[in-house]
């Protein structure tokens, strides 16, 4: 049982640092897609459906910021926009998505990409990234503390009280530092 709940520690420690690493408002970070970032290069798409996401805005994204950055580059985003990037052909009418094959990842015109259950979902909110191109290495991620395990038995958690009903809880504590550092080095697609 100490393996599954080691899994379920890490799990929703990833979960936790992926939504605020990407989506911050600040408190505690503020995140990649966060929309008072300074872009390289933002791209609006006009309209309210993922359907209004175009073959000509993944080329501004991809061609809007000085081609240097783009060594080691990826696309970051949500996986409810794949289906619409998916059915989006260049103008030869081929698929802009190339499936991987072997040891060559899957790309988004050329670049790999990494979905992120907690970055932004396809849902309208005028302002929001939705999705970014850039090295990521640019932005920087550190522990600050070692996690701390303490076992609670006399806590009362979402209104159930520990000793009353003979439970144990974990409390783990964990505390990261991140910055999404030189975002003038990124493209973002974005709601108008």
């Amino acid at each position: 049982i100490g393996e599954y709940i080691i899994r379920k520690i890490a799990q929703a420690k990833g979960t936790a640092e992926d939504s605020q690493f990407v989506n911050g408002t600040g408190t505690p970070f503020t995140g990649i897609m966060h929309p008072g970032n300074t872009f390289g290069k933002e791209v609006l798409i006009q309209g309210s459906a993922v359907e209004d996401l175009k073959y000509g805005h993944l080329i501004d994204a991809q061609y809007g910021i000085d081609q240097n950055y783009l060594a080691g580059a990826r696309w970051l985003l949500h996986r409810t926009w794949m289906g619409a990037i998916r059915k989006i052909k260049d103008d030869n009418g081929n698929s802009i998505f190339t499936p991987g094959n072997g040891t060559e990842p899957s790309t988004i015109m050329d670049y790999p990409f990494t979905l992120v259950e907690n970055a932004p979902t396809t849902a309208f909110s005028s302002g929001k990234p939705v999705m970014a191109l850039g090295n990521f290495n640019n932005s920087i991620i550190g522990d600050i503390e070692d996690m701390y395990v303490s076992i609670l038995d006399q806590a009362t958690i979402d209104g159930t009280s520990l000793a009353q009903f003979d439970l144990v809880a974990l409390r783990v504590i964990t505390r990261v530092a991140f910055t999404p550092g030189m975002t003038d080095l990124y493209s973002a697609i974005s709601w108008a």
